[in-house]
């Protein structure tokens, strides 16, 4: 597979890649000023609605004495092998069990280093792509379209709609509603379901199946565009 560099940012899947950080209690480091050497910590809580997280402080007095409210850390963390890599906005020291914790600001994006074969584009809520999934003749699952490559999509539809799928489901002719407001009509093969009950979604993977050269090639033309779209905005962001 080949590696490929995603800026995320989106709130809600930033949050979601921290949240698994700190369930796993993957370590991760962090890095201040002209120190050239990265310190190991991990993520002790996060606060969502506060806009922040709190990190493990290393033990190292010269930071305790230089850092001051507003200097940013590089964070590196990795998941599952990933690379994931962002910048943080101290907000203050914190003396918690006769050790310092430092309180940060979420970032506003972050850069995702993917092992995948495609690359996969994320879909801003800007620009929401409406996707239906016909179970039957009778049953018809509507969700939107979180993010999207050349040889998949992941959805998020209700949480109550999802009791119904499993993983190697086949799913015929579900449709996504291009941006130019053409229809594409695929097949999917479900290789990932993931429940979120306390939050009311469920979040579907799927991969595409038999795709007609013609559509191959607007999803391939999406992608790219959401690609361009998304470099874009972080290029006037900073």
């Amino acid at each position: 597979m080949t590696g490929q560099e995603q800026i995320i940012s989106s709130p809600s899947h930033i949050l979601g890649l921290l949240r698994r950080l700190q369930a796993t209690h993957a370590l991760v480091s962090i890095q201040y000023g002209k120190d050239t050497h990265f310190y190991t910590t991990v993520i002790l809580a996060i606060q969502p609605d506060e806009n922040c997280f709190l990190i493990d402080a290393p033990d190292i007095a010269a930071w305790h004495t230089q850092l001051q409210a507003g200097a940013n850390l590089q964070l590196l963390g990795r998941l599952a092998g990933v690379r994931i890599q962002c910048q943080v906005a101290l907000l203050e020291s914190l003396a918690a069990e006769d050790k310092a914790v430092y309180r940060v600001m979420l970032p506003r994006q972050l850069l995702y280093k993917q092992r995948r074969r495609h690359f996969r584009a994320q879909i801003n809520d800007d620009k929401s792509l409406a996707i239906h999934l016909p179970l039957s003749i009778k049953q018809n699952i509507q969700g939107y379209v979180v993010d999207i490559s050349a040889s998949g999509v992941c959805t998020r539809i209700d949480f109550s709609d999802a009791s119904s799928l499993a993983m190697e489901q086949a799913i015929r002719h579900a449709r996504i509603a291009l941006p130019d407001k053409q229809m594409l009509t695929c097949d999917l093969m479900l290789r990932s379901v993931r429940h979120y009950p306390e939050k009311g979604f469920s979040l579907i993977g799927g991969e595409f199946q038999h795709i007609p050269p013609h559509q191959q090639h607007h999803i391939e033309r999406l992608v790219a565009a959401l690609d361009r779209d998304q470099r874009r905005r972080n290029d006037i962001a900073n």
